[in-house]
């Protein structure tokens, strides 16, 4: 079973609101362990969006749920996970497997394997400022923010809350390097003999 691990393999995620700088904390904290002598590899779980004709349309008919575990093809990234997992816990050096994701948190199986558990946050006002600066395909419609994107994260934060998931909350408004520093800290308790 992909849970019973050995010991040199440790799965980490990176999870929370969308803009929160997940992307950017899994590839600075994915350089800090190479330089420390890990193994590392990674899975973004937005490479396994559903194609668009796929994803069900919101309740006003304005646009498709994307913020939604429906838009995710969850098998086929489970599949893709099960199989890094196969490659990585056979090596002799610390290997880490790093998850990143806005949704990872919420698929049960993945869930499970996290060791460890990281999760942006942001207000309100600083997502919706920084969702103008991004350039989505398909276009943002003028209320998918207000009236899906906000809504969803709420609604699955709420839930990891509900059901007692153990999350370290991360100031997404930080700088990314007093972000990766505080991660680092944590990783040092699961890397004592690494130099991070």
């Amino acid at each position: 079973m992909v849970s019973e691990k050995k010991k040199t393999l440790f799965v980490i995620g990176i999870g929370g609101v969308s803009n929160g700088g997940k992307t950017t904390l899994c590839n600075s904290l994915t350089e800090r362990l190479k330089l420390a002598g890990a193994r590392v590899d990674t899975i973004h779980q937005d490479d396994y969006f559903k194609e668009e004709k796929d994803v069900p349309w919101h309740e006003s008919g304005k646009f498709r749920i994307w913020d939604d575990l429906v838009a995710i093809d969850c098998d086929k990234m489970m599949d893709a996970v099960c199989s890094k997992v196969v490659q990585m816990q056979n090596v002799d050096s610390p290997a880490v497997l790093i998850i990143e994701g806005f949704l990872i948190f919420n698929v049960g199986e993945l869930n499970a394997m996290f060791l460890k558990r990281f999760f942006l946050t942001l207000t309100e006002e600083v997502a919706y400022k920084r969702r103008l600066g991004r350039v989505y395909e398909p276009p943002d419609t003028d209320t998918i923010f207000k009236d899906h994107v906000w809504p969803m994260f709420i609604n699955y934060f709420e839930r990891l809350k509900r059901g007692g998931v153990e999350i370290v909350e991360l100031d997404g408004t930080s700088h990314p390097n007093s972000i990766l520093e505080t991660v680092v800290i944590e990783m040092r308790q699961i890397f004592p003999k690494l130099s991070l």
